[in-house]
């Protein structure tokens, strides 16, 4: 199923940027980074987040956004940009939305965003901890870890084939790169025929109440977090269930994570025992 409208009917938003990521991947951060990027090439822009929840074991299913509503909404705008969390690249087709989305407009572009394993799994569960919506550790966001842990390879075996074929879609974009080089956001940038801006890259998002350590206490200064070493940022009482998740797939995901990343768990151990004195 998906939306019709006619293109003679079509008053909404020329560009579809539709982006995919594990939660607490820093998504937002670079969903407002792409909007001060379009903003400044001279483009409005209409943002969404959180579509197609029914990917996640939750009951009631979180609503997803009325694909009609939404490109209503978006109208008088550019640009649309969407925001798929937890959601497998490879199941998109069977978001309605997705589907609407994908009909109406000739400039569609998706993106996939990665963050490496070890700083996910450790903002994730600082999180969860915080939040205290869910009791044990052994659930994220009502993915159990296990469960995580495959969709987040899917992810990265979609992006190390970018990484072989980078002109086709999606676009992946490297959190740990784009954090930590202009050079890389400029790239980006200009694969969308955008001029690279920094308007955004200091705000924290509001959303999800901000970062896993640091909240909103860094409004203003985003690129001061240690958002690259977050293993390092959790204490003491987080650390045997943290020592659990790193031996989910150990072997599988450490591979993945020295291709993409150039990291792996021992590298992640050694850092937090010269760091924080944690015997390996």
């Amino acid at each position: 199923m998906r939306l019709e409208l006619s293109r003679a009917e079509n008053s909404g938003p020329k560009i579809v940027h539709q982006t995919f990521a594990m939660r607490r991947s820093g998504q937002r951060a670079i969903i407002l980074w792409l909007q001060g990027c379009y903003e400044s090439s001279g483009m409005s822009v209409k943002y969404e987040d959180s579509i197609f929840n029914a990917t996640l074991p939750v009951e009631p299913h979180w609503p997803d956004p009325d694909a009609e509503s939404l490109w209503q909404a978006a109208a008088g705008n550019d640009v649309l940009i969407t925001n798929y969390q937890d959601v497998p690249y490879g199941r998109r087709g069977e978001s309605v939305v997705y589907n609407s989305l994908h009909h109406l407009v000739r400039d569609e572009r998706d993106s996939l965003i990665v963050r490496d394993w070890y700083n996910l799994a450790a903002s994730r569960l600082k999180y969860i901890a915080q939040q205290k919506s869910i009791g044990r550790f052994t659930l994220v966001g009502a993915l159990d870890w296990h469960e995580y842990a495959r969709r987040w390879k899917e992810h990265a075996a979609v992006a190390i084939r970018a990484l072989e074929n980078p002109e086709q879609s999606p676009a992946v974009i490297n959190y740990n790169h784009w954090f930590g080089s202009s050079i890389y956001r400029e790239r980006i940038a200009a694969r969308y025929g955008l001029v690279n801006s920094d308007e955004y890259l200091d705000e924290v998002s509001d959303s999800a109440y901000g970062s896993s350590f640091d909240g909103l206490s860094k409004q203003g200064h985003a690129r001061t977090m240690n958002v690259l070493s977050r293993w390092n940022d959790l204490s003491g009482a987080y650390w045997p269930a943290y020592r659990q998740i790193l031996e989910i797939d150990r072997h599988e995901l450490d591979e993945l994570n020295r291709r993409l990343f150039g990291l792996d768990s021992d590298k992640v151990l050694k850092d937090a025992a010269t760091v924080n004195g944690r015997a390996r």
